[in-house]
């Protein structure tokens, strides 16, 4: 069981990191990006999708 227990800490971290390079990523991209949900709702955007649209 602490194996098992132990195995989902650490696919938890890896998954946590993942989603922090993603939005760092997301974050400093010189393009305009959005971000959509399954609904197609805006999760985020770039400053330069920002800008272009503003």
């Amino acid at each position: 069981m602490k194996a098992n227990e132990q195995e989902l800490r650490d696919k938890e971290v890896i998954t946590q990191e993942a989603r922090e390079y993603a939005e760092n990523v997301i974050a400093t991209a010189r393009v305009p990006l959005v971000t959509l949900d399954n609904d197609l709702r805006v999760i985020t955007v770039t400053h330069f999708f920002a800008q272009l649209f503003r």
